[in-house]
């Protein structure tokens, strides 16, 4: 299952390591840093976070039917 992990990369609660970190820790994961976002990168960077959803709603998707003709 696709996994992003999206930080900001100004944000002064988590450090970028925990970010990188559990990146590598999630198989299969990608992490995006999102340039002049902070710790509310949801609220500030909405288009990006959108962006993220969207990709990886698409490789669900192409993941299900991958799925459902190899059957």
């Amino acid at each position: 299952m696709p996994v992003v992990i999206v930080a900001g990369a100004q944000d002064r609660l988590i450090e970028s390591e925990q970010a990188l970190r559990l990146n590598g820790d999630v198989s299969q994961s990608s992490l995006r840093s999102v340039p002049d976002a902070g710790h509310m990168v949801h609220q500030t960077a909405t288009a990006e976070i959108m962006s993220v959803i969207e990709m990886v709603a698409d490789q669900t998707n192409r993941l299900a039917l991958v799925s459902s003709v190899t059957r």
